[in-house]
């Protein structure tokens, strides 16, 4: 299942490669990629691991980069 969101206020190229680095690592994550243009990240998984997966990937988000606003969309 493909899992959209929007990234707002994300500004460097380097901490989206990172958060897409350590997302993709994840257990239960089959792709995770980040759209700086278009503001979005996509993440694929199973439906069973949403809510993990999805806790997970905040956490790693607000770690690196605590200003980013991210919904689901």
């Amino acid at each position: 299942m493909k899992y959209t969101y929007k990234i707002a206020n994300l500004r460097c190229a380097h901490c989206a490669a990172q958060m897409e680095h350590s997302i993709n690592k994840l257990p239960g994550v089959q792709r995770a990629t980040i759209n700086m243009i278009s503001e979005k990240m996509v993440i694929e998984m199973d439906e069973k691991d949403f809510s993990a997966i999805h806790d997970n990937a905040m956490k790693i988000i607000r770690r690196i980069e605590p200003h980013v606003k991210v919904e689901i969309i």
